[in-house]
């Protein structure tokens, strides 16, 4: 059985320069009926690298349910010297078992590892989702 189901959307920029996780501004929260539920949580995430160099660069995107990491994610980001950017983005989902019937967040941050690279979520306009919905209620 489904219960609440929640959507959030954001297209409010953010972007990250360095090797420190930093919040994406998506985040969404919902309350389990049950301490049994379990919580289907969906995310497309908009990112684009900035780039001054062609050397390789990661990009790693977290989503956390309160201050717990339940799903890591990286990818590639290269181009070419002085290009402005490289499109990219992430979706994936999780199932979660938060055990509780309190009100449960949950929201991604993200970072670059290296240097003469930027990393921005909901850039020029994109927007992000993400979906909650109870399962098992």
């Amino acid at each position: 059985m489904t219960g609440e189901v929640v959507e959030t959307t954001t297209s409010t920029a953010k972007s990250v320069g360095g090797n420190t996780y930093t919040g994406t501004n998506l985040v969404g929260s919902i309350t389990p009926s049950a301490t049994s539920s379990r919580i289907l949580v969906m995310v497309n995430q908009s990112v684009v690298v900035r780039t001054d160099t062609t050397d390789e660069r990661e990009v790693f995107l977290e989503l956390r349910r309160g201050s717990t990491v339940i799903l890591t994610n990286k990818f590639p980001a290269a181009g070419e010297s002085g290009n402005r950017h490289y499109d990219s983005g992430f979706s994936g989902s999780k199932v979660d078992s938060p055990n509780t019937t309190s009100s449960t967040t949950y929201e991604t941050f993200f970072k670059i590892d290296g240097s003469s690279a930027d990393g921005l979520v909901q850039f020029d306009g994109g927007t992000s989702t993400l979906i909650l919905m109870e399962i098992g209620a």
